[in-house]
């Protein structure tokens, strides 16, 4: 039961407050089962991403430009021989997540929460004097996790329409309160942990239209949270009333339908993560996958050789059209990650989707490139309250067929299983690490609660 409210709780925001709050009192015993095996898999799957992230060419070089900056310390860019601060490590790792857009993302919410917890935690877990064990770590990620879900909760798809990839600032807030609860930092403290770190959120999409820089929106909000919590823990303040202020509060500037009422309803009874965290199946933006399943689920209903289909029309709503639905050009991978002509016309041509299929090389293969020009995507305005919701109508030679997905693989009503997580896990691993590391990871990782000390993960990474 938490405590009465005090004079000095009197000046925070009431979702500001209640955020803290649950951090502060979560212990492990609290965690329901369900969430803490939920929890064991998100740290599989991340993990994953972070180690196949370590060799793109992108995290290179933002490895690169902290190691020239001067950058030196003693906690793992994982999957490299690197080391770095933990604040810098955290924004490497926490890019490397993301590099793929293959890291989970949250329905209603605009969260990649992997990326901006695992990253922090792990660095300040390699970091502190102190040793910190699997229940702990556990703990710490369940605590970010919820209240990076949460805050997403709030926004609305306003935000999306203003341009704002909310991630980065959802993810701020996840990683403030993972690392926060590792400081053991009181309730006011962890408020100005979560101010801190939420007035650092950014991110644009415009980044989507062929660049880099979309992949390092999570790092920065993993090294936001870091920071947000080491400032808190120094005494340094944040806005009391991020959630609240007349002007400048995150609702006011994100979103004009922000709800705050949404972040905190069954805060500490509901675990939201249950029922809104979401492992992707293919490397791509998540409205992209209704479309992909749709599809697939056609070709394997009716065994069409994908080769027969002369068109493909997605359907989908005004949001995601803006989002995802644009003309596709091969300007970069991840033009190619955002796009849904591009991962349909891929399925057509390969029969599957897959992360081999978003290289320089790839994305510009002539095939698919004939392909796109048979994939149209369309507005229907029946959809119009759907988030990742899709329609489908697969043509061939005098036959076609109409064929729904609202909730895409990998969403917890349609959840991948403990097998193909665990395949996904193996196959990004195994490019940075041995098959025999990549197995004993496996190992630590299901028996996670059991782990003495959290720096035999990043031992072997």
């Amino acid at each position: 039961m938490s405590p009465a409210p005090t004079a000095e709780d009197a000046e925070f925001d009431g979702t500001l407050l209640a955020l803290a709050r649950f951090v502060d009192d979560l212990t492990y015993e609290d965690i329901p089962d369900a969430v803490v095996t939920m929890e064991k898999r998100h740290v599989l799957d991340t993990l994953g991403c972070i180690l196949f992230g370590s060799t793109t060419p992108w995290v290179r070089k933002v490895t690169r430009s902290c190691e020239r900056l001067g950058d030196t310390g003693s906690v793992s860019v994982l999957g490299t021989d690197s080391s770095l601060p933990p604040r810098a490590a955290a924004l490497v790792n926490g890019t490397a997540s993301h590099s793929m857009d293959y890291d989970d993302h949250c329905q209603d919410a605009g969260v990649h929460a992997g990326s901006a917890t695992l990253p922090t935690a792990l660095a300040h877990a390699e970091f502190t004097g102190r040793t910190i064990d699997g229940r702990e770590l556990l703990t710490s990620l369940v605590a970010g996790v919820e209240v990076g879900i949460r805050s997403g909760f709030g926004v609305g798809y306003g935000s999306v329409r203003r341009g704002w990839h909310i991630a980065g600032w959802t993810g701020a807030f996840a990683g403030a309160a993972t690392v926060g609860k590792l400081y053991d930092l009181d309730t006011p403290q962890l408020a100005h942990a979560l101010s801190i770190a939420g007035t650092q959120g950014c991110g644009l999409l415009g980044a989507q239209y062929g660049a880099e820089v979309k992949r390092f929106h999570m790092g920065k909000a993993a090294e936001a949270g870091y920071l947000g919590a080491a400032l808190a823990r120094e005494s340094f303040t944040g806005d009391t009333r991020i959630f609240a202020e007349r002007y400048g509060a995150v609702g006011t500037t994100m979103s004009e339908d922000y709800d705050n009422d949404t972040v905190v309803a069954g805060l500490g009874e509901e675990y939201r993560m249950l029922d809104k965290l979401t492992f992707k199946p293919f490397p791509s933006v998540g409205q992209v996958h209704a479309p992909v399943d749709a599809v697939r689920e056609v070709l394997a209903e009716h065994a069409v050789d994908p080769s027969d289909v002369r068109t493909v029309t997605v359907r989908t709503t005004p949001t995601v059209k803006d989002h995802v639905g644009w003309a596709y050009e091969p300007v970069d991978v991840m033009s190619a990650q955002s796009n849904i002509q591009y991962a349909v016309a891929t399925l057509l041509v390969d029969g599957v989707v897959k992360i081999d299929a978003y290289t320089d090389e790839a994305i510009g293969r002539p095939a698919v490139l004939d392909r796109i020009e048979d994939v149209k995507v369309v507005v229907d305005e029946s959809l119009a309250e759907e988030t990742f919701g899709s329609i489908v109508e697969v043509t061939v030679d005098g036959e076609s067929w109409t064929n729904a997905v609202h909730t895409p693989r990998g969403y917890p009503s349609n959840p991948l299983t403990g097998d193909e997580l665990q395949a996904k896990f193996r196959n990004q691993a195994t490019k940075a690490l041995s098959a025999d590391t990549v197995e004993t990871l496996v190992e630590l990782i299901d028996d996670l609660e059991h782990l003495d000390d959290v720096r035999e993960l990043t031992a072997h990474c």
